[in-house]
């Protein structure tokens, strides 16, 4: 005699699949989105420090800009920020088109990344993973560094830098606190767990 399986034991298996596959799916597509966001963060911060020493090597002294960038006046912040990009980063980037727009200088970079300039106390260099694409969120796809020029004593001066990531030696845990209450400071976490959104991290990506 031939045996084969029931109509129900067929459904009650499907069913099991579906559970397993809802419960795993989800994890494993978080997984990805995350390393993918890692990959993209480690990139970009490759590229931004290559711009950096490929520049000084050129004779262009980015403290220099950053000292007299950091005190310009708020309408000229924008023009401020192009010039600098002009001057220190565009000549070492494969990018599509650049725009000003919210006293910031943009870079669409030919791998779909955004680069945005603006100045503060220091040369700050935010990176939108994925462009003008949702959600534009400090922490979750937009990440921010910086080059400070040397008047600036409190932090790392003379090379690109995470944010926040200051002169004197933070903890790990100082970190995830600035990151949970200020996102835009999350990438000097990242920068201590080598650019991977380990299991703590507070935002979802």
């Amino acid at each position: 005699m031939k045996r084969g399986f029931t109509l129900s034991e067929v459904l009650i298996t499907l069913v099991i699949i579906g559970v397993i596959a809802a419960i795993t799916i989800p994890n494993v597509i978080a997984n990805s989105r995350r390393q993918e966001s890692s990959a993209k963060l480690k990139k970009a911060y490759s590229v931004l420090c290559q711009a950096s020493i490929k520049s000084k090597a050129m004779g262009d002294d980015w403290e220099i800009w950053a000292e007299s960038a950091s005190n310009a006046a708020e309408p000229d912040k924008a023009d401020t920020a192009e010039k600098f990009s002009n001057q220190y980063l565009l000549p070492y980037l494969n990018y599509m088109k650049t725009e000003k727009k919210d006293n910031k200088f943009y870079v669409y970079l030919t791998d779909g990344m955004n680069l945005f300039v603006w100045f503060g106390g220091c040369v700050d260099i935010g990176v939108d993973l994925n462009g003008d694409k949702k959600p534009n969120t400090w922490g979750i796809d937009q990440f921010d560094f910086l080059y400070c020029p040397y008047s600036q004593p409190d932090r790392i001066n003379g090379k690109i830098a995470p944010s926040f990531y200051t002169a004197r030696k933070i903890t790990r845990e100082e970190a995830l606190n600035r990151c949970k209450f200020i996102p835009h400071e999350c990438t000097a976490l990242l920068s201590m767990d080598n650019w991977e959104f380990k299991e703590d991290y507070p935002y979802k990506i």
